[in-house]
């Protein structure tokens, strides 16, 4: 299902002891194709971006909760922290793939643009969904004409539809876990039921 992850293992075996979780990227309407977007922070995500095809690797999964399959919603609000947007690309591009029009907003918070990681979809994706996109960067370039600063109650009312059509939404955040927490207090305090708002947490591994 979209949103959901695997454990990613390197070796000889599917019995080796060190494996670490990443989200797929790719849409869940392709089984056979699974898509990862790992960015070399740590010891074994830089192993892993060093890997050289035809290498044998280990998938377990999928696994997760994180998704947006099964829920009844009039509209999205995804709100990201960095590699956090993963969960995201896979749910937007398997809404893109069903046909699925339904409204989204994708938050996506960072400390500088090389953490945008959406941006290699974002122009095809916004052409086959109804998706619009919020960029915040901490530390922006000098020709940056978005937000600066962190993710905030101003940029959340950009976001937010009526308070009437806040029941019907389902937020999405995912991220390091003082964004996350700050996220969630802020959708919360703007009316959104807490049934409605899913969390996940990233870390570098």
């Amino acid at each position: 299902r979209p949103g959901q992850f695997a454990w990613l293992k390197i070796g000889t075996s599917p019995f080796v002891f060190e494996e670490h979780p990443f989200t797929i990227a790719s849409a869940a309407t392709q089984p056979w194709r699974k898509e990862f977007t790992i960015r070399g922070m740590g010891d074994f995500s830089e192993l892993v971006s060093g890997l050289k095809p035809g290498r044998r690797v280990f998938l377990d999964g999928p696994h997760g909760s994180f998704t947006l399959d099964g829920l009844r919603s009039d509209r999205f609000l995804f709100i990201a922290g960095g590699v956090g947007v993963t969960p995201m690309l896979s749910m937007l591009r398997t809404l893109a793939a069903r046909g699925d029009h339904r409204p989204v907003v994708l938050i996506v918070a960072g400390r500088t643009a090389d953490e945008l990681l959406h941006r290699a979809d974002a122009e095809h994706l916004e052409d086959s969904l109804d998706l619009t996109v919020l960029e915040i960067l901490e530390d922006p370039p000098e020709d940056w004409d978005g937000v600066v600063g962190r993710f905030t109650v101003d940029a959340l009312h950009h976001a937010l539809p009526r308070r009437r059509g806040r029941e019907h939404l389902d937020v999405f955040i995912c991220g390091p876990a003082p964004m996350v927490a700050a996220a969630d207090g802020i959708v919360s305090d703007h009316g959104v039921p807490s049934k409605r708002i899913h969390t996940e947490l990233f870390d570098v591994v």
